[in-house]
């Protein structure tokens, strides 16, 4: 399952892993499941793991735990840019934008978007790149300013934000995305089970709505359709990441 989103200006990624386990495909799952989510309670990417951990625990009768791990991820030189942690969506989007743009930031790295938007509005840097969804309240009521949307498209809640490629950078795109990922070796049948469950929710009213208020487009899909979807994000990302010296 993926779920893509357009986002302000930059992005955080997430990935969620399953736990291993040894249950046999067809009684599976025999007893709770822990899902991974890298990053801190409240954000973002654990809002959208907590809404299909919900579903999956009803549909396929047994708990599936949350276990958040933060931290699993034209004025050269003077512009200072907030990102949300190294090596995060939004750190390599920047990257792509001083790439694309010939700018040079000054970098900062935070442990994610409250410690952002608190130095953006005490002035103590000049732009964030991040997940757009908890800026949304402080743009719209004049707070902050959005500059630029990096995916492909504007939001309808923030329908006078361009997006990057309006501003003058045509083609520029890049769009954090969600999968629910399980370790190598699981079982066909219960790789089977798990994206059926998940397109499932995918189509149900409760993901919709909160989709739509986190600016979230739900793609889905089959697992192959997901593995030919992250070998091209490698192909796009790896030679940025490689020229910004980023690591992990």
């Amino acid at each position: 399952m993926r779920a893509r989103r357009a986002s302000l200006l930059a992005f955080g990624f997430c990935a969620w892993l399953l736990a291993p386990f040894n249950a046999h495909a067809q009684t599976w799952p025999a007893r709770p499941v822990t899902v991974v989510v890298p990053f801190a309670a409240g954000v973002t990417g654990d809002i959208v793991a907590r809404g299909l951990v919900e579903h999956l625990s009803s549909t396929l009768g047994q708990p599936f735990i949350v276990d958040n791990r933060a931290g699993a991820g034209a004025n050269p030189g003077k512009i200072t840019a907030g990102y949300p942690g190294n090596g995060t969506f939004g750190h390599i989007t920047g990257e792509l934008l001083q790439q694309r743009a010939g700018m040079t930031f000054v970098q900062t790295q935070y442990r994610g978007s409250p410690a952002i938007i608190n130095d953006l509005l005490g002035e103590h840097i000049d732009i964030g790149m991040d997940s757009m969804a908890p800026y949304v309240a402080l743009i719209q009521e004049n707070k902050l300013r959005g500059l630029a949307i990096a995916g492909t498209q504007r939001w309808p809640l923030l329908p006078d934000v361009p997006t990057v490629a309006e501003s003058g950078f045509p083609g520029f795109e890049a769009a954090v995305w969600y999968a629910f990922l399980a370790p190598t070796g699981t079982p066909p049948e219960i790789l089977a089970k798990l994206n059926e469950a998940s397109n499932a929710y995918l189509k149900t009213k409760a993901a919709a709505d909160l989709y739509e208020k986190l600016g979230i487009q739900a793609a889905g899909g089959t697992p192959q359709e997901l593995k030919a979807f992250i070998d091209a994000e490698l192909e796009k990302w790896a030679p940025i990441i490689k020229a910004a010296k980023i690591e992990f």
